[in-house]
């Protein structure tokens, strides 16, 4: 196990950016899609137009949100896991 820790390529900062930059990424996705949905479902409806489609909205959003910040974050995976592979050729290269 110390072996293994010791030949492990990725510094404590490559494995904080590769945890951390996604993870942030994620969250302000999800924040960003809330906002644009607020603004873009701004309408006043009546109360029972409100409760007729309050279920429908809420699953919608839950699905869609849900959806734009998976993609956020495994796009943002993908793109730290590259940053520091490429780090790791340049340090390799000297």
């Amino acid at each position: 196990m110390r072996n293994e820790r010791l030949n492990d390529p990725d510094s404590m900062g490559d494995k904080l950016l590769k945890f951390a930059l996604p993870s942030i990424a994620g969250f302000v996705a999800g924040k960003v899609f809330q906002l644009l949905w607020n603004k873009g479902t701004g309408a006043k409806l009546s109360e029972e137009d409100e409760a007729q489609q309050g279920l429908l909205m809420s699953v919608l959003f839950a699905a869609l949100s849900a959806a734009f910040t998976a993609s956020v974050s495994m796009l943002s995976d993908r793109g730290s896991k590259a940053f520091v592979a490429r780090r790791h050729r340049k340090r390799a290269a000297r």
